[in-house]
């Protein structure tokens, strides 16, 4: 019997078991990674990202570049974040998925 109980529950299994797959296969990247919103605040860090800055993902999560550097390279770390956030994601020297 359908019971919509039943699909919320699934679908939040669905979703946890989602996200500790995207976690264990960026963890798995020796090279730091790194996801932000359009606020410029880490949603996700991989564990190299961490050992990078010497910080735990707890900490980093939820944080900006304003709170771990300079406010000078700060801006220049979010100038970047824009030029991609507006789709320009390929520069010289930049790493990304599409090439």
């Amino acid at each position: 019997m359908f019971n919509a109980s039943n699909l919320a529950q699934s679908k939040h299994a669905y979703g946890q078991a989602r996200s500790a797959a995207f976690s264990a296969i960026l963890d798995a990247i020796p090279d730091p990674v790194f996801v932000k919103n359009t606020d410029h605040r880490w949603v996700y860090v991989n564990q190299a990202f961490c050992a990078l800055l010497g910080k735990k993902r707890e900490w980093l999560v939820g944080k900006s570049d304003f709170d771990i550097s300079p406010a000078t390279e700060a801006r220049v770390f979010w100038a970047k974040d824009d030029e991609v956030f507006l789709g320009a994601t390929h520069k010289p020297g930049w790493r990304t998925s599409r090439h």
